[in-house]
């Protein structure tokens, strides 16, 4: 539910600002996945946005 997704979010964004919070351990899946992901945004390009993204209005 939304509710559950977005019921801590202020103190979860309150952790990730801390000094002490030093980034998210992937599982070797999760990282995978990443590793892809980061891949093929380099193969399609730093031009390349989304058709939902926002900042398409911008470009206009």
């Amino acid at each position: 539910m939304l509710i559950e997704d977005t019921e801590f979010g202020q103190w979860i964004q309150k952790s990730v600002e801390s000094y002490g919070f030093k980034g998210v351990p992937l599982s070797y899946q999760e990282a995978r996945i990443y590793h892809w992901n980061q891949f093929a945004d380099r193969l399609i390009g730093d031009e390349w946005i989304h058709p939902n993204d926002p900042r398409r209005d911008l470009l206009s």
